[in-house]
């Protein structure tokens, strides 16, 4: 991000979560609504996996790890990725509950904003 202006806490922040178990690394990115700047953002501007369904994840601006939600229909879900090492080398990781990906996250980052435009 080259520019985080102070002045302009209207807009649209796309955080970054990285994800680590060993050397084996993922990263999605989502966009952030609202009227929050810096850790407000962090801390109370999403509910990040609780609440997103596969639906959601198709609108994620960044997810080279495959994160997908899958339910079985009940009512019931869980959550699965695929995570590469530095050499290329993929591990599959599936059946995992919101607890599991919080553990799993080593990284939470503003990595853009963009202010609302201004309608008169």
């Amino acid at each position: 991000m080259d520019n985080y202006d102070p002045n302009f806490c209207e807009g649209t922040h796309t955080i970054r979560i990285t994800m680590q178990q060993w050397g084996f690394k993922g990263h999605i990115a989502f966009p952030v609504g609202g009227n929050c700047k810096g850790t407000g953002v962090l801390q109370n501007g999403f509910d990040f996996p609780e609440y997103d369904i596969q639906e959601d994840i198709d609108h994620y601006t960044e997810n080279d790890c495959a994160f997908a939600y899958r339910d079985d229909g009940d009512g019931d879900g869980w959550y699965s990725c695929r995570m590469k090492n530095s050499a290329g080398d993929e591990c599959d990781f599936d059946d995992l509950d919101e607890n599991d990906i919080k553990r799993m996250i080593v990284g939470v980052e503003i990595v853009n904003f963009e202010k609302d435009e201004v309608k008169e």
